[in-house]
C-alpha cells in the first residue's frame, strides 16, 4: 500500500516539477525576447507633438497630424486644429476630417493618441475606408496569399524537373516560407 502512495507521490511531485520548469523556461524564453527586441524610438521632436497630444482635454478641438508631403517625406506630426468641427486647415490647404480616419499611436507607458494621416494632395485623409474601391480595382491585399501559394508551388514543380533533388527543393522552399514570413511580419 505505501508503495502506491509513494508512487503517486513521486507522480505528482514529477508533474510539479515539470509545469515549474517550463514557466521557468517561458520566463527564461521571454526575458531573452525582451533584451534582444528593440522598442520604436520617436524622434524627440515627435515625442513632444505626441506627449501633448495625449494630454489635451477634450474639449480642444485639436488632433494629431502626421503629414505626407508631395515630395514623399513625412513631415513632424503636429497638433491641428479642427474648424467646423470637421475640416483641418494645414498649409493653405482644406482636408475633410471624419473620426473614422483616425488611427491610434501606442506610447510608452501604455498611452495612446488617435492621430490622422494626411497627405498633401489629397482632401480626404488616409483610412482603411475605400477597401471596397481597392477591392475592386483589384489592388487589395487579401488575395495574395493564394497567389504567393500558387507561385511557390509552380517554382517548386519547376525546381523537380529541372535538378530533381528533394534536398534543395526543401532548402528553396524553407527560403520563400521565410521570405512570406519576413514579408508578412514587417
Amino acid at each position: 500500500m505505501e508503495n502506491v502512495r509513494d508512487e503517486k507521490t513521486r507522480r505528482g511531485i514529477k508533474n510539479r516539477l515539470d509545469k515549474l520548469e517550463e514557466k521557468f523556461y517561458l520566463r527564461e524564453k521571454r526575458r531573452i525576447t525582451k533584451e534582444e527586441q528593440e522598442e520604436f524610438k520617436y524622434p524627440w521632436k515627435w515625442r513632444r507633438n505626441m506627449k501633448k497630444a495625449s494630454k489635451k482635454k477634450p474639449s480642444q478641438n485639436k488632433i494629431l497630424a502626421f503629414y505626407l508631403n508631395a515630395k514623399g517625406e513625412m513631415e513632424t506630426p503636429l497638433l491641428v486644429p479642427l474648424f467646423s468641427g470637421n475640416i483641418i486647415i494645414y498649409k493653405n490647404k482644406a482636408h475633410i476630417f471624419d473620426p473614422r480616419d483616425t488611427w491610434l499611436v501606442y506610447l510608452p507607458r501604455r498611452r495612446m493618441v488617435k492621430c490622422v494621416l494626411i497627405r498633401e494632395i489629397d482632401r480626404r485623409l488616409v483610412s482603411n475606408r475605400d477597401f471596397d474601391e481597392v477591392k475592386a480595382e483589384g489592388y487589395a491585399t487579401d488575395s495574395d496569399e493564394i497567389l504567393l501559394k500558387m507561385v511557390t508551388k509552380a517554382m517548386i514543380e519547376k525546381l523537380k524537373k529541372a535538378v530533381g533533388g528533394k534536398a534543395i527543393v526543401i532548402a528553396i522552399c524553407i527560403i520563400i516560407a521565410l521570405a512570406i514570413g519576413f514579408f508578412f511580419i514587417f
